[in-house]
């Protein structure tokens, strides 16, 4: 089998903070108090690894990820460095901080939580 740059991503989890409350996750239900996560400088650190390596992609995630204030800086050190951004998030953050991101081609991979 022969794998391609395509085929590599790196996952980094931004923040265990998030504003909902899903029974299936992993983290710890809306752990909205967390104030552990990542600075600017540790991501940076990855961004730059992963582009000189092979790896094509950057997936931000958490907690939710959409809730770290230096977000934004980190798409477009990731697209600045050539490579591609995934957001993982659960929808819930408002509209315009989305929106922001859109210059930097950010591919948003959300699941839709429905309530019983």
């Amino acid at each position: 089998m022969v794998l391609n740059q395509e085929d590599f991503e790196l996952k980094i989890e931004i923040t265990e903070r998030c504003n909902a409350t899903c029974t299936f996750c992993h983290q710890d239900f809306g752990n909205m108090k967390s104030l552990k996560q990542l600075d600017m400088g540790q991501v940076k650190f990855w961004i730059d690894w992963a582009a000189r390596g092979n790896i094509s992609s950057v997936r931000f995630t958490g907690g939710e990820p959409t809730l770290h204030p230096h977000l934004l800086d980190m798409c477009k050190k990731t697209h600045d460095a050539g490579l591609y951004v995934t957001i993982n998030t659960n929808g819930y953050t408002k509209f315009v901080r989305y929106e922001r991101m859109i210059v930097y081609r950010i591919v948003l991979d959300y699941g839709a939580v429905v309530q019983l």
